[in-house]
């Protein structure tokens, strides 16, 4: 028997192992089914409004610059999860430079200025008018193959907001943060909507199309038009568009199945690193045991660019070690992007990357979490996703 046809038989086999019984009340109370103005069926989120307001995350980056969190220090727990993670010494010695930024700017004590608090009215109303967009809560279109290439909803929502900075003449003196705040808050709605479409795609992959009031043609269609809606413009976009319109009726399932493979070759590739798999609960998440002690690990998702390793999920022993460590970035993140130090774009992309794809992809996860009834342990990957808008 080849090593290709035997990985294959695995492969099929790995994939019955997280089947079963899911409780679908909060898929139904989050998506449904429905026609829109051109006759087309879309999949819509339901719950995705909620949350999604200036003031919310306004608030979440006010409590990231309080004096006392500034201050707080950072001590890593003792669990087997920070034993796999082996946070880099360097990134540490990075952290306690920004929090000396973020001290001595106090741009917390901005965010409650009344000059502030009246610019911030004004960007409330004006995202206001993109968030409650039809379009926002489309999370797939089982109809059109080319729905989401077409649109370029974050790019619009930027530049407008940029435009209203612009006529802030009394907060002149403050455009490179407010600049950050107007790009942040767009990726945030952007990436809670990423978020949701990796929820749907969990249960798109993950329960009978019958199920979910849908058929095998509008799951395969549905992830599809996920793909779609993941097209950068520009050449390779357009040439994966085309793909796209061409085979919209197996695309995205066609993809799913490769990047589903992908996930099992990296874990084959690093299972030496775990004494062994409890349990494979998606096609990229598992539940493994390092040191003897249960850890969950993202297979889907490498560590970071530079090194392959399944990135490291979540730890009952230290539940919110990730979301410290992210926390951390998040602080370097926001002293970079608000600084006016010439080099911070450039640092600004690299601490971004350290753990946005992980975090993104963790909302297939937190929907898993929410299907077998994990409520709790759904708070904590919630949390660690670092975007106060879910």
């Amino acid at each position: 028997m080849s090593k290709t046809f035997l990985f294959i038989i695995l492969f099929v086999l790995s994939k019955t192992t997280f089947a079963m019984d899911f409780d679908l009340t909060h898929f139904n109370e989050r998506f449904e089914v429905r026609t829109n103005e051109a006759n087309e069926r879309i999949i819509v989120s339901k719950t995705i409004l909620d949350k999604v307001s200036i003031e919310t995350y306004v608030r979440n980056l006010a409590s990231f610059l309080m004096e006392a969190e500034l201050s707080a220090p950072f001590a890593l727990p003792t669990c087997q999860g920070v034993a796999y993670e082996k946070p880099d010494p360097k990134a540490m010695e990075s952290f306690e430079r920004a929090f000396d930024w973020l001290k001595k700017t106090n741009v917390g004590k901005l965010l409650t200025e009344e000059k502030f608090l009246k610019f911030l009215n004004e960007l409330s109303k004006l995202s206001d008018e993109y968030t409650k967009d039809p379009d926002y809560v489309i999370m797939a279109n089982l109809d059109n193959p080319t729905y989401f290439y077409k649109k370029q909803f974050g790019k619009f929502l930027s530049g407008q907001l940029k435009k209203l900075i612009k006529n802030q003449l009394e907060l002149a003196s403050y455009v490179k943060i407010l600049t950050f705040i107007a790009d942040d808050y767009t990726r945030h709605i952007l990436n809670k909507k990423t978020y949701h479409q990796n929820m749907l795609a969990f249960y798109l992959e993950s329960v009978p199309a019958e199920q979910l009031g849908l058929t095998e043609l509008d799951k395969n269609r549905a992830l599809s038009s996920i793909a779609d809606s993941r097209l950068s413009f520009g050449i390779k976009g357009m040439s994966e568009s085309r793909k796209i319109k061409k085979d919209f009726d197996s695309y995205g399932y066609k993809k799913w199945e490769k990047s589903s493979m992908d996930a099992e070759k990296r874990w084959n590739k690093h299972a030496n690193l775990f004494d062994s798999r409890l349990e494979k609960q998606t096609s990229g998440f598992s539940l493994v045991s390092h040191g003897q002690s249960p850890i969950v690990v993202n297979t889907g998702v490498k560590k970071d660019k530079s090194n392959d390793r399944p990135s490291y999920v979540f730890d009952k022993e230290c539940p919110e070690f990730v979301y410290d460590m992210r926390k951390n970035y998040e602080f370097i993140r926001i002293a970079l992007g608000m600084s006016p130090i010439p080099y911070s774009s450039r640092l600004f992309t690299i601490f971004k990357s350290r753990y946005q794809s992980q975090a993104m992809s963790e909302g297939s996860y937190s929907a898993y979490l929410e299907a077998i009834g994990q409520a709790e342990v759904k708070e904590f990957i919630l949390k660690q996703s670092m975007n106060p808008l879910l």
